[in-house]
């Protein structure tokens, strides 16, 4: 008779498993930085595991950071509107048209870059294809369909007005970008996404949209003249050149005060920065893993300290923040009005003596091996790996970066982690921003 696992014990062998595989080194995967007939280049990992295509690309300075002033949320409503209906398609039938064949076209924004994403069967590629080329070139771009966009967006935007986190992250954006246009949400203010109109999206599109700013990866099962002929098919006829242009390095302020934005309500929540790293320094894998032993998983310092030992927060994190012009080191937490002074303490003490001592031999081992560990899990489909192909491109890393990175984590020795945590972090450069009601006065 044959014997099946309880499902307890089948649950503990899942784990197992995953945890197994996440530890494992990863196998090498094989990389083409083709160049097109046409011109164009693109990345490609081959898959002939499953018979799929993914697709990841972006326009760089394109991103709801170069919005006009006047017309911010412009790039945010241009990709939501380009796929409402393209070719011989309205909106419903071209919805209707991507779930009947399973195709995957979206289109999203942030600060820098315009992206889009693509993903079919080898079954469905050549419909596939043709959708998203209308997409890109025959957009009907509907006033109906604008007008129903605009009225979502300005329903979401006023009510986001009201909650503690948007006005907290409203409140640290300005503070630490200042007037540069990182410190706009990109989401539009209530007067600027009234007036938005077809014709600003259509002159946004065709400006911003270019071969000149283009970056492409592609996942799948196909050769590499498939490949090239794919993106010659898509992208070729797109204009040449973007208006977009960089945007200027902004003057980032850390001032080591804490803001306080007063709202009533019965828990405050807080934002905390600290000068960062851009991914092209030499030292920035080393302060991706100190945060990570400061604040970014269930294991950190802060968390221990200020969730664990004293109760003080039911989240507490810090993260890495980063832009095509800026960086930063942060930080989040929440806490009710009477505690959120002990926890900016205990954050602010946990913060002075990583300056102070820095880390030890098992927590570098440890960040080391949840940073190998998690990477793994990510590349766990096609589309994982062409958007994580597309980020290396945008950041300006050689395509071996992905087969080479756990080997480089690998080799950061605690000497020079301990060496860099003195030279760059600064405790008086530690600066917060706060939403509520606490009962102490926290500026002082």
């Amino acid at each position: 008779m044959r014997k099946v696992l309880s499902f307890p014990l089948l649950f503990v062998f899942l784990c197992a498993s995953i945890l197994l595989s996440a530890f494992a080194p990863l196998k090498a995967l094989e990389i083409h930085q083709l160049t097109t007939p046409k011109g164009l280049k693109v990345w490609f990992a081959p898959d002939k595991t499953v018979p799929v295509i993914s697709m990841a690309f972006s326009f760089e300075n394109a991103g709801s950071a170069h919005n006009p002033p006047e017309k911010n949320g412009l790039a945010m409503m241009s990709a939501a509107l380009m796929t409402e209906g393209a070719g011989k398609l309205d909106a419903n039938a071209f919805s209707d048209k991507l779930a009947e064949l399973g195709i995957g076209i979206s289109f999203s924004v942030d600060a820098d870059y315009f992206r889009g994403g693509f993903k079919t069967t080898l079954r469905t590629k050549d419909d596939a294809i043709g959708l998203l080329k209308d997409v890109l070139y025959k957009a009907l771009l509907p006033k109906d369909r604008l007008e129903i966009l605009r009225q979502q967006a300005l329903t979401s935007l006023e009510a986001k007005l009201k909650e503690p986190n948007y006005i907290l992250g409203d409140s640290a954006r300005k503070g630490l970008y200042g007037d540069h246009p990182y410190a706009f949400s990109g989401e539009g203010t209530l007067e600027s996404l009234k007036d938005i109109s077809s014709d600003d999206i259509k002159t946004f599109l065709k400006t911003h949209l270019a071969r000149s700013n283009l970056k492409i990866s592609i996942c799948g099962n196909l050769s590499t003249e498939e490949v090239m002929s794919l993106v010659d098919s898509v992208f070729a006829d797109l204009p040449v050149q973007s208006d977009g242009q960089p945007l200027p390095k902004p003057n980032l302020s850390y001032s080591g005060q804490t803001v306080v934005t007063r709202q009533t309500i019965p828990q405050s929540v807080s934002l905390f920065y600290h000068p960062g790293l851009n991914t092209d320094d030499k030292n920035y894998l080393i302060l991706s893993l100190v945060s990570s032993i400061f604040g970014s998983d269930f294991t950190s310092r802060l968390m221990r300290e200020v969730r664990e030992k004293n109760g003080l927060a039911y989240t507490v994190q810090s993260f890495l923040s980063i832009k095509k012009e800026a960086a930063s080191l942060g930080g989040f937490v929440g806490s009710e009005n009477a505690k959120i002074d002990e926890a900016l303490t205990r954050i602010k003490k946990e913060f002075a003596t990583l300056a102070s001592f820095g880390v030890t031999e098992q927590e570098l081992k440890d960040a080391k091996k949840a940073a190998v560990g998690s990477f793994v899990l990510r590349l766990s489909s096609t589309g994982a790996i062409a958007a994580q192909l597309l980020t290396y491109q945008e950041i300006n890393y050689p395509a071996s970066y992905l087969n080479e990175r756990s080997g480089k984590i690998n080799a950061i020795r605690l000497n020079d982690v301990n060496a860099f945590i003195k030279d760059f972090f600064d405790p008086q450069k530690l600066t917060f921003y706060v939403v509520g009601n606490p009962e102490k006065d926290l500026t002082k």
